[in-house]
C-alpha cells in the first residue's frame, strides 16, 4: 500500500469537515477576534484616561498655584518627569499618544477657525505675526539641532562609535 502524503493526509481531513464544524470554527474565531477587540478598546481607554487625568490634575496645580505657566505646559513636564523617573511606564500610554499624535492635525481646526473672528488684526499686523512665526520656528528647529549635535557628538567620544544609520 502506498504512503499517503502529509498533503494528502491533510486534504483528507480536511475534507471530512463538516458544515457544523466550520460554523464551530468560524464562531470560534470571530468571537476570539472580539475579545481582542474589547480588550484592545478598554486598554486604549485606560491609557486615554491616565493622559486625561495627568491634564486635569496639571490644569488644578496650575489654578491651584497660581504658577505663571499653563495647565498643559505644566502637564507636559509631569508626563516627562514621571515617564524618566518610571512612574508611569511607557506602554502604559503608547497606544493612547500614538493615536493622539496621528490625530494632531484636527485639534488644530478649532484655532484655525477662531482665528477667522480676528480677521482685522490679521489685516493690519498679518506680515509682523507671519514674521514671529516663521522666526521662533526657525530659532526652535536651530536650538534643537544644536542640541542634537551637541549630544551626539559626546555620544560619539564617550563610546568611540555612532549608533546612527
Amino acid at each position: 500500500m502506498k504512503k499517503k502524503s502529509l498533503f494528502e493526509t491533510f486534504r483528507t481531513k480536511f475534507n471530512k469537515l463538516t458544515k457544523e464544524n466550520w460554523f464551530l470554527i468560524y464562531t470560534l474565531l470571530h468571537y476570539r477576534r472580539k475579545v481582542h477587540d474589547v480588550k484592545n478598546a478598554v486598554l486604549f481607554l485606560l491609557q486615554l484616561f491616565i493622559l486625561i487625568f495627568i491634564y486635569i490634575g496639571s490644569n488644578y496645580i496650575a489654578k491651584l498655584t497660581n504658577l505663571p505657566l499653563p495647565g498643559n505646559v505644566l502637564g507636559m513636564i509631569l508626563l516627562f518627569v514621571s515617564l524618566t523617573m518610571r512612574i508611569v511606564k511607557l506602554n502604559y500610554i503608547e497606544k493612547a499618544a500614538e493615536y493622539l499624535i496621528r490625530h494632531l492635525a484636527l485639534f488644530f481646526i478649532p484655532y484655525a477657525v477662531g482665528l477667522m473672528t480676528y480677521g482685522d488684526l490679521i489685516k493690519t499686523s498679518g506680515w509682523q505675526l507671519l514674521l514671529m512665526v516663521v522666526g521662533s520656528t526657525v530659532i526652535g528647529l536651530v536650538v534643537t539641532s544644536g542640541i542634537t549635535q551637541y549630544l551626539s557628538s559626546k555620544e560619539i567620544q564617550k563610546h568611540g562609535r555612532s549608533n546612527s544609520i
